[in-house]
């Protein structure tokens, strides 16, 4: 949604480290960060939060990954992913659920 980076943007510029990005496959954009890298997922939806989430958890050299959502999200999530074959071991690595509760 690029028009919510312009609107934050007249609010005040992105840090240097940071880059705004808006293409249309978001979860291919996780094989392009370098190693360590941190990640923290907060979309409006859930499909493509899960998407994304999968590729970091599956790519694994990740420093962190956090998920926006409940205790109930997390349950789901973890759920898919096991039943897609991600490893036990990537998912005790995310943070979730983080934000208020």
């Amino acid at each position: 949604r690029e028009a919510e980076f312009d609107a934050f943007a007249a609010l005040a510029p992105l840090p240097p480290h940071v880059q705004a990005l808006c293409v249309d496959a978001v979860e291919a954009e996780v094989a392009q960060a370098p190693r360590g890298a941190c990640y923290l997922v907060l979309t409006h939806e859930h499909d493509l939060d899960l998407r994304i989430t999968e590729a970091v958890l599956r790519r694994g050299d990740f420093a962190y990954c956090g998920l926006i959502g409940s205790r109930t999200k997390r349950a789901r999530f973890v759920h898919r992913f096991q039943e897609r074959g991600v490893s036990d071991t990537a998912i005790a690595r995310l943070t979730c659920p983080i934000g208020l509760p």
